[in-house]
């Protein structure tokens, strides 16, 4: 399983033991490229993103996930735990990425007939006010039936007719859509890909591939 170390944040990779203070911690030039690499491309962001943390701080972690993702499951609420436990230098960025040529055509075929479909949920979810508990539920395969969407619409304060209007509405597609556009411009082809921006040093890095 993946865990996110980062040489801005109070972890080191080689203890994964929290630091008292940020003046504390040295980071470890090694450890930090064997976790990752410079990104050329960066990621386009459209500041529509769903976002935990804090707007200015000092790293933004980029996750391009999608719902039926089995490794997602695991990665993101790793990386939840970092940000809250960063004392405000770090933030999440959640992009979508659905392995379904219908809302992503840069892919040679479809992988997840029903990414799009979940995407869109996730959309309405965020114009809501209320993507991360949702994502929550998704990830965690509690919204397979009818009765558990309802169920979690009904705990989450969302309507139910508008959550369906929404779903259906193709130009609701577009947000997924430029989320995808957005992945393909950075290179990615799979999920999950993790991208972070260090504000100090104005550069993008990525998570290598395989970690």
């Amino acid at each position: 399983i993946f865990v996110v170390c980062i040489a801005t944040s109070f972890f080191a990779c080689s203890s994964g033991k929290k630091r008292q203070s940020t003046r504390d911690f040295t980071p470890d030039e090694n450890i930090w490229r064997e976790h990752f690499q410079p990104a050329s491309s960066g990621v386009r962001l459209n500041g529509m993103e769903p976002s935990l943390g804090e707007d200015r701080a000092e790293s933004t972690i980029v996750i391009f996930s999608n719902v039926q993702c089995s490794t997602c499951r695991n990665e993101i609420p790793s990386i939840k735990q970092i940000v809250a436990d960063s004392n405000g230098q770090m933030r999440l960025l959640y992009k979508q990425f659905p392995l379904n040529k219908r809302c992503n055509p840069g892919l040679k075929s479809t992988l997840n007939p029903r990414d799009c479909h979940l995407a869109q949920q996730l959309v309405w979810a965020h114009q809501q006010g209320q993507f991360w508990p949702f994502l929550e539920l998704s990830l965690a395969d509690e919204l397979q039936t009818q009765r558990e969407l309802n169920k979690a619409l009904k705990s989450l304060k969302m309507s139910s007719p508008s959550f369906f209007q929404c779903i259906s509405d193709p130009s609701q597609r577009q947000n997924v859509y430029d989320d995808a556009r957005s992945g393909q411009q950075s290179g990615i082809m799979g999920v999950p890909a993790i991208f972070v921006f260090d504000n100090g040093s104005q550069r993008w890095w990525r998570v290598k591939k395989g970690e």
